[in-house]
């Protein structure tokens, strides 16, 4: 058993050393920032289909005809004063 946990760390400080050989490859390439060692998700692009917007809007406008009612009858309810 011992010697598994031997393997087992030297695999660990195996795979540090590549972790930070690739830090310090794309830190030159401008991939990574001073401090900064996560990436940051590019914004989307703001989408302004206004065209489109206003066919939806003029179609939920519309006034059209009652396909179904619905009838609610309550009990009566005495105030209290």
């Amino acid at each position: 058993m011992g010697k598994s946990l031997d393997v087992m760390e030297v695999d660990e400080q195996e795979s540090d050393g590549d972790d930070e050989k690739e830090l310090q490859a794309a830190f030159p390439a401008g991939l990574l920032k001073d401090g900064l060692n996560i990436q940051v998700a590019k914004k989307r692009p703001i989408i302004n289909k206004s065209a489109e917007m206003k066919e939806k809007w003029v179609e939920l406008t519309k006034v059209l005809p009652w396909v179904e009612t619905l009838e609610v009858v309550t009990p009566q309810v005495e105030m209290v004063k």
